[in-house]
């Protein structure tokens, strides 16, 4: 009995992020079939009548706007994170032609299909739903997407955004950072309420309730781990075009930025040392995303960047609250678009690498595995910062030799 009661438990600890999994998968779905899903669990959220006119407004956008509503709590298998949904759902639809938008928290997240435009009318209608004056903190989810698409359809949607842009440097708090980076930037951990200041007391007890509600539904827990970047990031990253790579990790950075601009400098000694070399990771990765000029390995380079930035920053978080740290397994030397590690082995003649669970399959059976492409080589062949530090697995300060490494280069 006790062991049956115990593989219970384990069934139910697994449930969330397989639930959250399957929502997902399934708005996904939904999104192949027409550009509005709504999870059964948010059904509430539109009434018949918004749905329909919705759809049929979403039908005639430019560019194409797709919307999921799904139900997003801390520990999901997007860790509750809007902007990492909207990742996963453009990879899972392979619309790259669309605006992607979900609404969290009563705020618009919109993923545009032109990252790296100058001007992007998504980013400006984005803009435009989340600092319009009109705009209440507990509208309803169909006038935030109304408004987002009468923007989108506005001539003027760039003006209009520079104006309520300048509005807010004017009379903004230090809380609320303009928004960049192709959405709307919130002040917190990249998924929560930017706006929270200026919510009523009434708002904020609601709206706990409601996330305590789901957590309890759901089996949610905050995790009290190492933060790391998710499966799906480096799942993206694999044999990605260098297009996609860029954008990849500029989401990612952006979403890492927010999380450090959130975060309150520590003051427990050994807690801001971990904080400052979370900065000194972020920095070196938007160092060599700001380069025209990065390779393929550069990008990866700087994904392992953002994961130690994460695990960085989770640290600081354990100890100023006096948990004990712990380092999350290394990512695959041989190719961190693998993910993480699982054990150590040697490719030629190299020293032990941590690798994963494929390449150390291939290594055992004499196999070529796949390593990370640099030129047309593999990337230990070369003579880079990343093939001297294996990414990482040979230094224990792998920021400060890709920076040394950039100077002696310029």
């Amino acid at each position: 009995m006790p062991r049956r009661l115990l593989l219970a438990l384990v069934l139910l600890a697994l449930l969330p992020a397989t639930a959250a999994a399957q929502e997902i998968g399934a708005a996904a779905t939904g999104l192949g079939q027409g550009p509005l899903h709504v999870d059964p669990s948010l059904r509430s959220a539109l009434t018949d009548q918004e749905r329909t006119d919705l759809a049929a407004r979403l039908a005639n956008t430019k560019p194409p706007v797709l919307v999921a509503l799904v139900p997003l709590v801390s520990g999901d298998s997007v860790d509750g994170k809007p902007r990492q949904l909207l990742t996963v759902l453009r990879r899972r639809t392979g619309r790259d032609d669309a605006a992607i938008v979900t609404v969290h928290d009563n705020i618009l997240y919109a993923d545009t299909p032109t990252p790296t435009a100058e001007e992007d009318p998504v980013r400006a209608a984005a803009t435009v739903a989340l600092l319009a004056e009109d705009r209440e903190y507990d509208e309803r989810i169909a006038t935030t997407l109304n408004r987002f698409l009468d923007a989108l359809a506005d001539p003027d949607v760039f003006k209009e955004a520079e104006a309520l842009r300048d509005r807010q440097d004017q009379d903004s708090a230090p809380s609320r950072p303009a928004t960049s980076g192709g959405t709307e930037r919130a002040d917190d951990d990249g998924d929560g309420v930017g706006l929270a200041p200026f919510i009523s007391l009434a708002i904020i007890v609601v709206v706990g309730l409601l996330v305590l509600t789901l957590r309890r539904r759901r089996g949610a827990r905050p995790g009290s781990g190492p933060l790391v970047l998710p499966d799906h990031v480096f799942e993206a990253a694999h044999g990605a075009r260098r297009r996609e790579l860029r954008q990849t990790v500029e989401r990612e950075l952006t979403d890492l930025a927010d999380q450090l601009d959130a975060e309150p400098v520590p003051r427990e000694a050994r807690a801001q040392e971990q904080y400052q070399r979370a900065l000194d990771a972020r920095d070196t990765a938007g160092r060599l995303l700001a380069d025209e000029d990065a390779t393929d390995a550069d990008l990866v380079g700087a994904l392992v960047l953002e994961d130690l930035a994460q695990t960085a920053l989770g640290h600081a978080r354990a100890l100023t609250h006096g948990r004990p740290i712990t380092d999350p397994a290394p990512l695959c030397a041989l190719n961190p678009t693998h993910g993480r590690s699982v054990d150590t082995g040697r490719w030629g003649a190299s020293p032990k690498l941590p690798v994963c669970k494929a390449c150390r399959r291939d290594l055992r059976a004499k196999h070529a595995p796949d390593v990370l492409d640099d030129g047309g080589r593999p990337y230990l062949e070369r003579d880079t910062v990343w093939a001297r530090t294996a990414f990482g697995a040979l230094v224990s300060d792998l920021p400060t030799e890709v920076v040394r490494d950039r100077v002696e280069r310029e």
